[in-house]
């Protein structure tokens, strides 16, 4: 992609993009010589951002870190808005930190607790490994962090100004959100009104290349205040002055915290656990806990559930597995016939169950279906050439890969979903899919490299959104975690 550089000199420095809790006031504290980057992406869009005082500042108050801005928002570390995703996932949805700026401990402690008591995240107060620092920011009014989790010490930079909501909204940038009005889909909810927008900071309002979670969310506490960046910024905020408005030009009020919108985009960014069984060939899990796994050994394959051998068999094969949801062990290798004559014996290449139906993917020398069980046949469903791992939810739908796609049944039929944004090159296939209940959740592989993340599909926002970890094969369990090998 193609990099244009910007000379601009005298810029003013970027402030906090949520309003002062205390005056309900925007101003800009310093004045810096800066350069600003614009990007020009393969779908026509551009991301902007200032170089300031040796640091990459996006939309006020991101900080982009260099290996960010080097691959110019490449297909490792894609974002979208808030609320959003970002690659930088905490691990086992987990935040260690540290407060060093303690006159704002009381306001970080309740922004933890209102984020741990409404998502699977966590926060650990240690100074090890990849964790947040609470530090205070040299200006008054102006506070930072970076996007995701950007690896070993990161820093939240407070304003001596700020109150809870600031320091929210700045967490929620450190988890991966991105800013609401900076959504694709905004300029059907909002009116930017450009000739009220102070000089120089046109760029906080261009819509970024995001994938938008959800409907608008005006409560958002990601949502920028409606007068910032005012070249009217005089107290009160009024519609006249405002930079923001809804469409029919009055003011709206933002979040003050998270909001439910907000919460849903962490929910599905954040699992509740992660399990690992290391050493396997697969694995599966139940809703009620329930998991089973099958491992090499020598000339066997070794199936355990819950931790105990309950099976050896002699094979040269690998051998995908499954646990129903009344605890019975599903495998795959099994044959069965449909139809006559020479090609009518069918080979079970992977088999799983969810909601009381059992399907599975099988073959013959010349095509590849989806058949579901029903008494002691096998019913063909859908004929998918390509299919490699099946899974099914609490609903009783086939969730099926191939290379290129995530298949689904759904009121009768089936559907595909395309790679998730950020992963759409050849180089990048669906492999494994684990569903249980509600929770489906999708591995990739890198062909040309061992990346294998691991992505859940949101209901809410009907695509597939970056969690923590890798995984070749998994499967979803009880309470929102999955299993990986």
């Amino acid at each position: 992609m193609k990099r244009i550089i910007i000379l601009s000199a005298s810029l003013l420095f970027f402030f906090s993009c949520k309003k002062n809790e205390d005056t309900n006031i925007l101003t800009d504290e310093s004045t810096t010589e800066s350069k600003v980057y614009t990007f020009n992406l393969e779908d026509g869009s551009t991301i902007v951002y200032e170089r300031v005082n040796g640091e990459n500042i996006m939309d006020g108050d991101i900080i982009l870190t260099d290996e960010q801005v080097g691959y110019s928002f490449s297909p490792s570390i894609k974002t979208t808005s808030a609320p959003g995703i970002f690659a930088g996932r905490w691990t086992n949805s987990t935040v260690n930190y540290k407060i060093s700026y303690t006159a704002k401990k009381s306001n970080i402690d309740a922004a933890i607790q209102h984020i741990e008591q409404n998502t699977n995240i966590k926060f650990v107060a240690s100074a090890s490994g990849n964790y947040i620092d609470f530090i205070q920011s040299a200006e008054s009014n102006v506070s930072y962090s970076a996007l995701g989790m950007t690896g070993g010490r990161q820093t939240i930079r407070l304003g001596s100004n700020s109150g809870l909501s600031t320091t929210i909204h700045e967490i929620g940038h450190a988890l991966g959100l991105y800013h609401e009005q900076s959504r694709t889909d905004r300029d059907q909810h909002i009116t930017i009104h450009w000739n009220r927008i102070k000089s120089g900071r046109e760029s906080q309002f261009e819509t970024k290349t995001v994938q938008n979670h959800g409907p608008f969310d005006f409560l958002s506490v990601m949502m920028y205040y409606p007068c910032s960046f005012s070249n009217d910024n005089s107290y009160p905020c009024t519609a006249s002055k405002a930079t923001i408005t809804r469409k029919d030009g009055t003011l709206y009020s933002e979040g003050d915290e998270f909001s439910t919108g907000d919460f849903n985009a962490l929910n599905d960014m954040y699992p509740n656990k992660i399990n690992k069984k290391s050493g396997i060939i697969d694995i599966g899990a139940n809703a009620n806990g329930d998991i089973v796994y099958s491992k090499k050994n020598r000339f066997y394959i070794d199936i355990y559930k819950n931790n105990t051998l309950v099976e050896r068999i002699r094979t040269t094969s690998g051998m995908n597995v499954d646990v129903t949801s009344t605890g019975s062990v599903l495998k795959s290798g099994g044959t069965f016939r449909s139809g006559v004559g020479k090609y009518a014996t069918y080979t079970i290449r992977d088999i799983a169950e969810g909601g009381g139906k059992i399907y599975c993917i099988a073959s013959n020398t010349k095509t590849t279906g989806i058949y579901r069980k029903s008494g002691s046949s096998w019913v063909l469903e859908y004929t998918l050439s390509g299919a490699k791992r099946i899974s099914v939810d609490g609903n009783g739908n086939p969730w099926i890969t191939t290379n290129s796609y995530l298949y689904r049944k759904n009121n009768g039929s089936y559907s595909r979903t395309s790679k998730p944004q950020g992963y759409t090159s050849t180089f990048w296939v669906f492999n494994d899919v684990g569903a249980s209940g509600n929770d489906v959740f999708v591995s990739m592989d890198n062909l040309k490299n061992s990346n294998a993340p691991v992505f859940r599909y949101s209901f809410i926002a009907n695509f597939l959104i970056r969690q923590p970890g890798s995984a070749n094969f998994l499967d979803a369990g009880k309470n929102d975690e999955f299993w990986t090998n």
